[in-house]
């Protein structure tokens, strides 16, 4: 009995190393297959590991069996592991695996050959069941009490290290399911055609693809300092407009030295799954043949509304003569034909003037005539030129400013211009209430509004509001159509003067255009 005692002690050890020095669980599984007679002398041995989709059935055989031996051993252990678990398995649902298979066996129907003792335990870890142990022997009554004491120790040890077996199973599929994910991650990185850069909070890089390193000239070797001298403050200063607006934040620069080139930089949070912050991301496109093909159609705009000027202002001069009665007497027929055809030619010589301003903007042409004037009154002849046609529509325009006089350092024309664009908006598509311009004077700006009772912009459109040929709200009968660029050129005109333009809007609830200005005044 004391020589068992330190057979099944040597056995436990040796399951104990033989899980530690492999890394599955079919090896272990053999391994422990061909000692079980060690421990119980048997015919024929087998472990189930049932799986979602089924089990395998690992199979040894001691002694050369017949086929009916090795089925009826078979059936009686998947209806145990069926019992054990409370689930039905039949033979399909069991892969088999056989472990050492003998090179004869009986023939069947020999009187022998039958399962004649058969005994089970479940392989139980912490109250989880993970499979079944059996053993069969051709003799009845060979399992004597003392060796399936030792039995059950050998297997609740096998189950231990079965366990353990399969937890490092997953750790490595999990490894390898990670692995292929980071190669495509990385494959998708570096086959970007944008380039793209993490800085983390202190504004190191943490990652760069190869086309970021290119634009941006970083080495291979880099140490994970910021990009450099010149691109670090753009870099920073990006970085504390995302987290402070916690935003999409788009930005342009201009780089390379014996060669232009202009790159448009999306930035945005990088946060992880706690919604903790890690930095921010930025995502760098090369928009030089765009910018360059946005010259172009500006120039050949530009042209074009040059050489229509002469002819449209000789056309207007010559209908006026008509129409004023210079060249000889015009009936009433002719001069309402004459009266339309002069509207018409206004209304082209007002979207040649538009566009001219929007091309001088874009080529950083425009020139500034800036002195210091009185806003409040330059809102009053605004709203004096508006105060026939508000009325015809039967609206109210209304002022408003903080006091009577407000000075600012401005071209005088420029602003008249943003201010008759807002407030003409305003008119264009408010049906009925009011359209009320102010100025407040704060103590670093002049903020410069105009609110109407109008159709308002929705949510999806006013991000788009100040884009070059944009109108919203149009309907078919709508009688005054514009050109498309107003707001554009307002914008402009308005950045021109170191200010900053937006719209708060809802639709059918109205518009609120709001611009700022400088409130320094030079000595």
């Amino acid at each position: 009995m004391s020589n068992d005692k330190g057979l099944i002690t040597d056995i436990v050890k040796e399951v104990g190393n033989q899980a530690l020095s492999l890394t599955s669980c079919q090896p272990f599984v053999t391994w422990v297959l061909e000692n079980t007679p060690i421990v119980l002398e048997h015919d024929c041995a087998a472990i189930v590991i049932p799986d979602p989709s089924g089990a395998k059935l690992y199979l040894r055989l001691n002694q050369p069996l017949s086929d009916g031996y090795i089925q009826e051993f078979k059936l009686k252990t998947i209806e145990a592991i069926g019992a054990s678990m409370n689930r039905k398995f039949s033979e399909k649902d069991i892969e088999v695996v056989i472990c050492l298979h003998a090179d004869a066996s009986l023939q069947k129907g020999s009187e022998v050959d039958a399962v004649e003792a058969f005994y089970h335990t479940d392989l139980i870890v912490r109250g989880k069941n993970l499979g079944l142990f059996s053993i069969g022997s051709r003799k009845p009554d060979s399992f004597l009490v003392y060796r399936i004491n030792m039995f059950k120790i050998f297997a609740d040890q096998v189950a231990l290290a079965i366990d353990s077996l399969k937890a490092r199973e997953e750790v490595v599929r999990q490894s390898r399911i990670i692995e292929i994910e980071r190669i495509k991650m990385q494959t998708a990185f570096c086959g970007m055609a944008e380039g793209l850069v993490m800085l983390d909070e202190s504004n190191q890089i943490v990652l760069i693809n190869p086309v970021a390193r290119k634009m941006l000239g970083v080495e291979e070797d880099h140490s994970g300092n910021v990009l450099g001298v010149s691109l670090a403050p753009v870099f920073i200063s990006l970085s504390e407009q995302v987290i402070a607006e916690n935003r999409l934040v788009s930005r342009e620069i201009n780089l390379g030295k014996s060669i232009e080139m202009v790159v448009r930089l999306d930035a945005a949070p990088a946060i992880d799954a706690q919604n903790k912050r890690l930095g921010i991301v930025v995502l760098l496109r090369d928009i030089t043949k765009d910018k360059e093909i946005d010259r172009l159609k500006s120039e050949f705009i530009s042209t074009i509304s040059h050489e229509l000027r002469t002819p449209l202002t000789t056309i207007r001069e010559s209908v006026s003569q008509v129409l004023d009665g210079i060249l000889g007497a015009v009936t009433e027929q002719q001069t309402e034909f004459l009266s339309f055809c002069l509207e018409d030619v206004d209304r082209l010589t007002r979207l040649i003037n538009d566009l001219l301003d929007i091309s001088r903007l874009e080529a950083k042409k425009t020139e500034m005539h800036k002195e210091v004037l009185d806003i409040v009154g330059l809102v009053k002849g605004v709203h004096a030129s508006f105060i026939s046609r508000a009325a015809a529509k039967g609206l109210q325009i209304k002022t408003g400013f903080s006091k009577e006089k407000i000075q600012v350092y401005a071209d005088r024309d420029k602003l008249i211009q943003v201010f008759t664009n807002l407030v003409g908006n305003s008119l264009k598509f408010t049906e009925h209430g009011f359209i009320e311009i102010s100025v407040i004077e704060k103590a670093d700006a002049i903020v410069c509004s105009v609110r109407d009772t109008g159709r308002g912009i929705s949510e999806a459109d006013v991000p788009k509001t100040f884009s070059k040929f944009q109108q919203f709200c149009r309907t078919d009968d709508a009688g005054e159509k514009g050109t498309g660029l107003g707001l554009a050129i307002s914008k402009g005109i308005v950045e021109l003067h170191g200010g900053k333009i937006w719209v708060e809007s809802k639709l059918n609830e109205g518009s609120l255009f709001s611009f700022i200005l400088p409130a320094q005044i030079p000595v």
